[in-house]
């Protein structure tokens, strides 16, 4: 059935978008064109711009959704969490819980992002580079060091890996020993990055 009939979305715009992202996420953005995902909307290839205004634009807020929801919990976990080491923890579950639902959005960031125009792009690099922050500054509050380069490397890294530690550890990503493993995995990096003896991860407040 088309996906405009199932009315399972809050509009018929958000019904593209998400038929446009399961189809990026499979195919990539360069091999879906506006007939391919009009075909799976039920819908001419004409009609389907009453909806939205390109493919690039529907591309662009696919991604911007993923940064915007991942400063959004970031943003919650800070205002709710006590310390550094704790509120670095919420980061680390708050990613990985993001991943769990939300895995096409970032495969095609992963992947896609390429594809946006410059300014786009710079929009994107804007929220990404915001998110880091969030991570920058518990790492050197979790340091006893002014914010550095060292910081923003390690972040780099953790938030790379918090971005395959799904795929990599799939065979495990439904069991009890899921997330301790992850976190062990990022200290461990954490600690390898920033060449100090021990950073304890304290538990979630």
């Amino acid at each position: 059935m088309p996906a405009f009939e199932k009315n399972n979305y809050p509009s018929r715009h958000e019904a593209v978008r998400q038929q446009a992202l399961r189809l990026f996420a499979k195919h990539g953005f360069s091999r879906v064109s506006i007939r391919d995902l009009a075909a799976h909307l039920g819908i001419s290839s004409g009609s389907i711009y009453q909806y939205i205004d390109s493919k690039e634009v529907l591309l662009f807020e696919l991604i911007e959704a993923l940064y915007e929801s991942l400063l959004q919990a970031a943003r919650h976990n800070h205002r709710r969490v006590a310390t550094p080491a704790a509120r670095l923890h919420a980061l680390f579950d708050a990613h990985l819980q993001l991943h769990a639902s939300m895995a096409e959005y970032f495969h095609v960031a992963q992947y896609e992002l390429h594809c946006l125009s410059e300014a786009q792009q710079v929009r994107i690099r804007e929220l990404r580079d915001t998110y880091q922050d969030c991570f920058i500054k518990e790492v050197a509050l979790l340091s006893g060091q002014p914010e550095n380069q060292a910081h923003r490397s390690a972040v780099r890294v953790l938030i790379a890996m918090l971005n395959q530690l799904p795929t990599w550890l799939d065979d495990m990503a439904a069991t009890a020993e899921f997330r301790p493993t992850c976190h062990a995995m990022l200290q461990a990096v954490l600690n390898s990055a920033l060449r100090q003896g021990s950073v304890r991860l304290a538990e979630k407040a």
